[in-house]
């Protein structure tokens, strides 16, 4: 590996931002994905130990790109899209920015491959990733190059975020917002002001509101995410009713973990032609002083 200057490490494989003070975020250049993010030396994603490293599935956990379709609701495409089993290149590697913070630009292009495989349209996918003293800025900006034809497609951030005691995260912001239950295929209107992790989750809700909150992630922090662009959110646990299903994933995880999925799920966005449409998610690990406290307080008492 080589060293660049501030302290940013790259790869041929793995992008490292390096902001000091122990916060970083590592980038896999497989699907671009998001291995790992550390805000003072604490990590706040999730990755199974189970995960493959082979360049060839998914990297199952961190935070990855679902693009073109969310799913299988085309069985000829990978699951959930191909962007997060590609490999995407370094548009510009990391550099120090304003106050401090850290920005790398990642981006992966139509070829002959995938217009014959996947998916027919001329498109470019661009990644911007901002890391800040306490918040992960993510940007996705995707090009239609078709002369003619407007392009539909599915869009989100996939983001599995660790927890240190699932049952005790509580996730609100989502009250008053239709809800579609994927285990029951019912829709409903959420009417509890937050719900815990712990049972089988498999939720979407449509067109919610712009922020959720998840108290006692990763103690001493709690998470805050916004999003501008991505009308819907979902959450998906398996739990023990249904990690069998899900491939790299122990029973043992499902308690460290929620996966949080921010874009057009329901509903394609639609690209116009020769046209960019760009989408966002700003994370925020908020340091909670009364939490770490309480906390210290009932570790110096044992």
């Amino acid at each position: 590996m080589e060293k660049a200057e501030l302290g940013v490490v790259t790869s041929s494989e793995v992008v490292v931002l390096n902001r000091g003070n122990s916060t970083t975020c590592t980038v896999n250049l497989h699907g671009a994905t998001i291995v790992s993010w550390k805000v003072f030396n604490i990590e706040q994603l999730f990755v199974s130990t189970e995960s493959r490293f082979d360049n060839l599935f998914p990297i199952r956990g961190g935070i990855s790109i679902i693009y073109t379709q969310f799913g299988f609701d085309n069985i000829f495409m990978p699951n959930n899209g191909f962007a997060r089993t590609s490999h995407w290149s370094v548009e510009e590697h990391p550099t120090v920015i304003r106050d401090g913070d850290v920005k790398a630009v990642f981006v992966l292009k139509s070829d002959l491959v995938m217009r014959e495989n996947y998916w027919p349209f001329d498109f470019v996918l661009k990644f911007i990733v901002v890391l800040q003293e306490q918040s992960l800025n993510l940007k996705l900006s995707i090009y239609n190059g078709e002369r003619d034809m407007p392009v539909k497609c599915n869009i989100a951030f996939m983001n599995y975020l660790r927890l240190t005691r699932s049952e005790n995260c509580a996730i609100s912001g989502l009250k008053d917002f239709n809800c579609l239950d994927r285990i029951s295929k019912k829709i409903v209107c959420e009417t509890r002001d937050s719900f815990n992790v712990d049972h089988w989750i498999d939720n979407v809700y449509h067109m919610a509101g712009r922020d959720i909150h998840l108290s006692n992630s990763v103690l001493p922090f709690s998470m805050k995410i916004s999003r501008w662009n991505l009308p819907d959110v979902g959450f998906w646990n398996p739990w023990t009713d249904a990690v069998h299903l899900a491939t790299c994933l122990c029973e043992e995880e499902v308690k460290q973990m929620i996966v949080v999925v921010n874009g057009s799920i329901l509903s394609p966005c639609v690209v116009p032609p020769l046209s960019w449409y760009s989408v966002n998610q700003l994370m925020e690990a908020i340091y909670d002083r009364e939490i770490y406290s309480d906390r210290s307080a009932s570790l110096s008492i044992l």
